[in-house]
């Protein structure tokens, strides 16, 4: 066994190590602002201010796109297969959507959304316990959505023309990639990087999404909540169906 002193050393250890994290991100965060205006002004600099349109179209777009999946596609699967009224469904998981718009992470918002089925949808615990925080991992319909999107529209900004089989190739890269990010804030550009680079889509294009990224993280993440609560009230059917 390990002696109280070197258990609180160990433990003194990692806390020193934590702190020093924390510290760290500290200081990126504080400096993240100058590096965005920095790479939005390098940005400018070579494609001049109309990127700034563009830019609006594009944010504009992807909100648009979310919206329409949550209130269409969501809104259809829960009332055709999970038997439930999409208003009554809506109004149950507001407290989610809120936690999750203001925090950007699915698993932050993961106590509230469990919160949410169980009591207002009746979700059992058996079922939210496992269909939620599975889905907080690999259901992220609202970040594919805003990949794709994102990786068009730089392609488009550089001149870069993608045929149609690429397209299906990125589609099908932006889905499989979205089933292991994070649920944490930003975690789909990282993703993204890595798509870009496979697919000849120029990395650097990321600084001109930058400058909106925190909007539209906030949005997909909400958007991803919303699905995974729809998940757990059609599972929910289906048991009973079954």
């Amino acid at each position: 066994t390990i002696s109280d002193n070197k258990r609180q050393t160990l433990v003194d250890w990692f806390d020193s190590i934590n702190e020093g994290i924390f510290n760290v991100i500290h200081m990126v965060m504080k400096l993240a602002p100058i590096g965005v205006f920095a790479l939005l002004a390098s940005t400018i600099g070579k494609f001049g201010f109309d990127v700034l349109v563009s830019l609006l179209k594009y944010g504009v777009l992807v909100i648009i796109a979310l919206m329409i999946h949550a209130a269409v596609i969501i809104s259809f699967a829960v009332k055709m297969i999970g038997k439930l009224s999409p208003v009554k469904f809506w109004s149950a998981i507001r407290p989610a959507m809120l936690v999750a718009f203001s925090t950007s992470s699915s698993n932050a918002t993961l106590p509230v959304t469990m919160e949410s089925v169980e009591k207002e949808l009746k979700v059992p615990r058996v079922i939210s316990s496992f269909v939620l925080p599975l889905g907080a991992t690999i259901n992220m319909d609202g970040t594919a959505i805003y990949q794709c999107i994102s990786i068009f529209f730089i392609a488009q900004v550089y001149g870069i023309e993608i045929s149609v089989a690429k397209m299906v190739i990125i589609v099908l890269s932006v889905v499989l990639a979205s089933i292991g990010a994070a649920g944490a804030p930003m975690a789909g550009v990282l993703i993204m990087v890595m798509i870009m680079q496979s697919s000849g889509v120029p990395t650097e294009g990321i600084a001109m999404i930058m400058g909106v990224e925190r909007l539209m993280d906030m949005t997909r993440t909400t958007v991803n909540i919303i699905g995974d609560a729809s998940a757990a009230v059609v599972m929910t059917q289906l048991e009973k169906n079954a």
